[in-house]
């Protein structure tokens, strides 16, 4: 996918709706885990999807703990 406002905007919409089914709000010190979400089968940019999940976990005031698998 080439990397555009609209391109980030979505990501970004579909991160925050996927933490927000958790109740992050219920525990003020629940950690966001996550990896290279959508970087294999679908080719995602490693870099920007991070970014994307690392903005998404600052909104919703949360930390980030980025995890992946040893190639």
């Amino acid at each position: 996918y080439p990397i555009t406002s609209y391109y980030i905007e979505r990501e970004l919409k579909k991160f925050l709706n996927g933490i927000q089914g958790a109740d992050y709000q219920a525990d003020e010190q629940m950690q966001v885990c996550t990896g290279k979400w959508g970087c294999g089968a679908f080719g995602g940019n490693l870099y920007c999807k991070f970014l994307i999940q690392w903005i998404g976990c600052s909104i919703a005031n949360k930390e980030m703990r980025f995890m992946c698998q040893t190639e």
